[in-house]
């Protein structure tokens, strides 16, 4: 019996037209060793606040400028959370973080840019059973389209922004010290509007750890004033922002779009409307099954205008009475205005090509064949 078995490699050529506060952000810590007083340690705090690169603030423009020496909350983790103490961060750099690949046939390339608002401080804290949890708020969270505009909780009438991360206390790591994973600045991939994209969201772990990821409801800043940078943080726990019909924190792109819980890997079809997404990850670290501590990213994707064209290839049934195929590509992309097949039988050559929209091959022989199809070639 004869036999084809024809495996599809789809290769994207990309085609684009188009692109306030603070749009992304996220505590963490560094344990740089023992405290100056018996049974403490001494531990490095850090805040990363996510601004777009030259927006004007302060003044008359309705943005609030990034903080000078953000406040961070340390609460002992149980409940009723209460406050240990508050630590004063420094600013130490705001570096940009720029998307510098374009695929080669994207025109009208939409500026990708995020300055990276970067504070840190150092304290010592008691060795306790329960833990500490790290908490930072800010009033003015940038206009999303999966987020009701209103606040009422908010003076500002702007939904606001909390940010989180855990550290372990000896009922859960009684041996050993923690340090958090840090998310790697992967935040300029470009997504164009329903099209199919991929967003790294892995973090690294400078213990060891096993990691797992998952979308969450991001958190509000609550009552947190605008304006306001000598404020400490409310008391946890915070209130999880409202979505907007057809999204959730589970869900913050849309049903479309899920996130790899062992790598983070964030993919799937990106929302029909362009604008500006925010999506709450949390990060949890694992040390021998047990989960010792997490942390949450909270930040805003921009889904761009912008039109990739569409290679999808949907596997036809294998033939067992003859060597010819058809061949489509299934995309109802318009932008798709060339087709070069390579059909992976070098063979039949010079059949082993096309340049057809809607070609068929006769393989020159039973086998296994990687078919590939490039669209809108340079």
């Amino acid at each position: 019996m004869k036999k084809i078995l024809v495996f599809i490699v789809t290769v994207l050529f990309f085609l684009t037209s188009s692109a306030n506060h603070i749009v992304g952000g996220e505590v963490f810590y560094q344990y740089l060793g023992a405290g100056t007083q018996p049974n403490t340690s001494k531990y490095q705090v850090s805040l990363r606040l996510f601004t777009t690169c030259g927006q004007a603030c302060g003044g008359n423009t309705g943005v609030a400028c990034p903080p000078d020496n953000p406040i961070i909350g340390i609460f002992v983790n149980t409940p009723p959370y209460s406050r240990f103490t508050n630590i004063i961060l420094n600013k130490t750099g705001q570096p940009q973080i720029n998307l510098s690949y374009y695929p080669p046939c994207l025109t009208n390339r939409p500026s990708v840019c995020y300055q990276v608002n970067t504070y840190t401080g150092t304290v010592d804290l008691p060795n306790n059973s329960q833990g500490y949890r790290l908490a930072y708020q800010n009033c003015c969270r940038a206009t999303a389209r999966n987020v009701p505009n209103n606040n009422p909780l908010s003076t500002s009438n702007q939904h606001g922004a909390a940010y989180e991360a855990t550290l372990p206390g000896t009922n859960l790591l009684p041996a050993g010290n923690n340090s958090t994973a840090i998310v790697r600045l992967k935040d300029t991939a470009l997504i164009c509007y329903n099209s199919q994209f991929s967003l790294e969201f892995g973090a690294d772990d400078s213990d060891g750890d096993s990691l797992s990821y998952q979308f969450l409801a991001a958190y509000d800043g609550g009552s947190f004033p605008s304006g306001d940078d000598t404020r400490e943080p409310d008391n946890p726990l915070y209130h999880s922002l409202p979505y907007t019909a057809g999204f959730s924190g589970a869900f913050p792109l849309g049903n479309n779009v899920t996130i790899n819980p062992q790598t983070g890997l964030i993919s799937g079809i990106s929302p029909n409307n362009i604008g500006l997404y925010v999506v709450n990850v949390i990060v949890r670290e694992w040390r021998n099954g047990v989960n010792i501590a997490e942390h949450r990213k909270d930040f805003l994707v921009r889904v761009n205008d912008c039109e990739i064209p569409d290679a999808n290839l949907i596997l036809r049934p294998t033939t067992c009475d003859g060597f010819t195929l058809d061949f489509q590509n299934d995309g109802s992309n318009a932008s798709v205005t060339t087709w070069l097949w390579d059909f992976g039988d070098p063979a039949s050559a010079p059949n082993n090509t096309s340049t057809s929209a809607t070609p068929n091959h006769t393989f020159s022989a039973a086998g296994n064949y990687t078919v590939k199809l490039y669209v809108n070639k340079g």
